[in-house]
């Protein structure tokens, strides 16, 4: 994107207030930066969403900031979400915007990002596909987010569509050896299944922990899944699990127990997205009674507010300004992605021999 002479600012959707704010404080200073452009969004009472900017961008680089689950957003859904990023976006492409980023920390349906299902017979919609396409459609330049689910999800954008994914291995570390170095000194990496086991082997070899993984299997009656072991050593030790989405919290909790059975000392969880929905809460707050869960760990991509912190003491943000923030800056002075893929080793020479999933 290269320097701008008319200089970059930043807009914030109506769930994507909070995270603009601390993305704002931390470019303040910044050469070239203008600030936080006025702007708002209006739900009439049919339904529609209106999408206004107040003040000029013409000729301006803008980052559009929107926090697709945004649980402290009240009447506002994850698709009335997505259609205001969409609206905004469009708003700045006709204000005469010089380029346009759409930052979503949180990339929604990334989940589903294929065509089949474990169910036999049934052909499902690709809706990562569609949020690509509805992004690129309403005219942005770009995208920047977080963690993605899948890395395929990138492909779905055109050739010369630049996606900014950024990885969060580097933020768990920083956290976990700040406010858990005597947990580290007897810890084991845990996958909470084989597909995030590639994931969490990354994080494994940055920290220097051997890995584990919770092995399943699928009922030959019922066909659902169960969990059968755990391949790895975790007697003793304190398992450090990390995933990326943060649902019904339902696999933590079958993983984690596991772990806890086979000797483990106690579990520190981390997520990228702490969506929890429905029953997610009361899980984590029963197993932390139990003294299972020491501490849960998750960055403010999904906010749920101070009180939250203070309802829930064993739970802590990671902040994420700051390493957006790095990374506008970045992209405005025309520097390589301040983050790179890792070198990760095969799951073998992490101490484990997997089967093929």
């Amino acid at each position: 994107m290269g320097r701008n002479r008319y200089g970059y600012c930043l807009i914030g959707c109506e769930g994507g207030r909070y995270l603009t704010e601390k993305i704002d404080a931390e470019l303040k200073g910044s050469e070239g930066y203008r600030g936080i452009i006025k702007s708002e969004s209006v739900k009439f009472h049919d339904g529609e969403i209106e999408a206004r900017i107040m003040e000029h961008v013409r000729g301006s680089d803008v980052y559009i900031i929107q926090q697709l689950y945004s649980p402290t957003t009240s009447g506002r859904n994850l698709n009335d979400n997505l259609f205001e990023l969409c609206l905004t976006i469009q708003a700045a492409g006709k204000a005469d915007a010089h380029k346009i980023t759409a930052v979503i920390p949180y990339h929604a349906y990334s989940r589903a990002d294929r065509r089949s299902g474990k169910d036999e017979g049934i052909r499902k919609s690709i809706g990562a596909k569609l949020v690509a396409d509805v992004i690129v459609a309403s005219g942005a330049d770009k995208v920047m987010s977080f963690d993605i689910h899948n890395e395929s999800i990138e492909a779905f954008y055109p050739n010369r569509f630049p996606v900014e994914n950024i990885y969060q291995t580097n933020l768990f570390n920083n956290k976990l050896k700040n406010d858990f170095p005597e947990y580290l000194e007897n810890a084991v990496m845990l996958a909470l299944d084989l597909g995030g086991a590639k994931r969490v082997a990354r994080q494994a070899k940055i920290m220097g922990l051997p890995l584990a993984v919770v092995e399943k299997g699928r009922d030959t009656v019922s066909g659902e899944l169960k969990i059968e072991g755990i391949m790895g050593d975790v007697r003793g030790k304190y398992c450090v699990c990390l995933d990326d989405i943060g649902g019904t919290f339902g696999t933590f909790q079958e993983g984690g127990g596991a772990a806890m059975a086979s000797g483990a000392l106690g579990i520190i969880g981390g997520v990228s997205f702490p969506l929890f929905v429905g029953p997610a809460i009361e899980r984590m707050d029963k197993m932390h009674e139990e003294g299972g869960l020491i501490a849960m760990l998750g960055t403010d991509a999904v906010w749920h507010g101070e009180e939250f912190l203070e309802e829930h003491p064993y739970f802590s943000y990671i902040p994420l300004a700051p390493t957006l923030a790095n990374t506008i800056r970045a992209i405005q002075r025309g520097e390589d992605s301040l983050h790179q893929e890792l070198d990760v080793k095969p799951l073998e020479q992490n101490g484990l021999i997997l089967p093929k999933p």
